[in-house]
């Protein structure tokens, strides 16, 4: 219970800054970057699902760009909602006892429906409303027990984020965002596993190097906590084996390299970043073997969103979206308990 105080605490605090990004979050952090605790066999029991393959959308409501620290002019620009759909897909190279690898990849797409312009910067919000930001992401995981206590388990990633016609753009440095993360974990019992880690990144807006911690720890059959701090902190109640549940707190980041038509016959070139923080609650339902759906809901306060100019012919801005509800609903396969072993 005191994580989700904690993640009480801190939403408040968020809000009542004026939604000011805190200089301890590692940039380009995804809330899929908890994916490291869900494939090695020590885990904690009652876990969260693993998805195999998951596709999912989510919603997000209305709002305007407010100003940050750009000057803007009335009226706002505004929009009616924005939304992503994501498609992902795990599979093992490699599945030993003693060492696993599985690849992954992943595609996501944000798409904005802007419903007013305003006077400032308004080809830029076109251009969002006119395309998708796209995210493809290759990867692999690796895991590698060292006793029966003791894990270290790496994610590496590639992936090629913009508003680029077709699937990807993963060899131009434009686009290209780089990522690694390692974590050393210790495991005493089946209902407790903590660990340190170290998350790179480097990306066409910055190099950043992070620490985590990871703590997943159990504290009845129904009761358990599943956390990555500071990226997210999960409070988990287990109805039945059927029947997952999880409410708490995430940091999520995304960043895009935007070109579009510039002034003079010119090209326009952002690198975009938007930085949110979210509450939520999640549900996790299974329909039958490998198949399960989830729900998730909550509220997301977000930070400044950046436009960073990459070309002489245009101005860095910073606008301060309003934050909103949101809703997600997905589906995805998780092999049965059964057949992993955990």
């Amino acid at each position: 219970m005191k994580y989700i105080i904690l993640a009480a605490i801190l939403a408040a605090g968020l809000s009542a800054s004026g939604q000011i990004k805190p200089g301890y979050f590692p940039e380009d952090v995804t809330s899929g970057d908890n994916g490291l605790r869900c494939y090695c066999k020590p885990g904690v029991r009652n876990k969260s699902r693993s998805k195999g393959i998951e596709l999912s959308y989510s919603y997000f409501g209305s709002g305007a760009y407010k100003a940050e620290d750009t000057l803007l002019s009335m009226p706002l620009t505004e929009f009616s909602n924005f939304s992503y759909l994501d498609f992902s897909i795990k599979a093992p190279l490699l599945n030993k006892d003693n060492f696993k690898i599985l690849l992954s990849y992943s595609y996501l797409t944000e798409a904005y429906n802007i419903e007013r312009f305003g006077p400032d910067f308004s080809p830029v919000f076109q251009e969002l409303d006119d395309s998708k930001l796209k995210s493809t992401t290759l990867g692999a995981i690796i895991a590698k027990p060292l006793d029966e206590f003791h894990y270290l388990a790496f994610r590496f990633r590639l992936a090629s984020n913009g508003n680029y016609p077709g699937l990807g753009r993963f060899f131009e440095d434009r686009y290209a965002i780089y990522k690694l993360s390692g974590v050393y974990v210790i495991k005493p019992s089946d209902d407790l596993e903590w660990g340190l880690g170290l998350a790179y990144s480097k990306s066409f807006r910055r190099n950043s190097l992070a620490p985590f911690l990871l703590l997943n720890r159990n504290f009845s059959e129904k009761w358990g906590v599943e956390s990555i701090f500071p990226a997210n902190a999960y409070l988990r109640y287990n109805l039945s084996p059927d029947d997952i549940f999880l409410f708490g707190a995430e940091y999520d980041s995304q960043s895009y390299r935007i070109l579009m038509p510039g002034p003079n016959n010119g090209t326009a070139d952002f690198a975009m970043n938007h930085s949110e923080f979210l509450v939520s609650a999640r549900a996790e339902h299974k329909f039958a073997d490998w198949f399960w759906g989830n729900l998730k809901f909550g509220y997301r306060f977000n930070f400044s969103t950046d436009f960073e100019s990459k070309s002489p012919e245009t101005t860095s801005f910073n606008v301060d979206p309003s934050n909103a509800f949101f809703l997600q609903a997905g589906l995805f396969l998780s092999p049965p308990d059964r057949l992993k072993g955990d």
